[in-house]
């Protein structure tokens, strides 16, 4: 599995987040899920606009446009391991 983490594409068993990652000791950030169904995202605009104004809400800057969430989006949908119909779970963390 290939994700998207700092801004590189790598295989999920060599991503790594720093054990003082405010994110993942304190849950300081916004997730979303996005469902997937025949190799197309539902609803991403919309879910993306819900991920930003949760970002706005605590005060983190989303590092994002919506067109790059839509290509990196596209770029592990297009992965060997995507099935036909899946979720993708945009993560960002102070």
């Amino acid at each position: 599995m290939i994700v998207y983490l700092n801004g590189e594409y790598m295989p999920a068993e060599q991503a790594t987040i720093s054990p003082f990652d405010r994110g993942f000791l304190f849950g300081d950030g916004i997730y979303d899920v996005t469902p997937s169904y025949g190799g197309k995202m539902v609803g991403f605009k919309l879910h993306l606009e819900r991920m930003d104004n949760g970002l706005k809400s605590i005060g983190i800057e989303n590092p994002l446009t919506t067109e790059q969430w839509h290509e990196i989006a596209t770029q592990l949908s297009q992965e060997k391991w995507w099935s036909e119909s899946g979720h993708l779970f945009p993560d960002q963390s102070r």
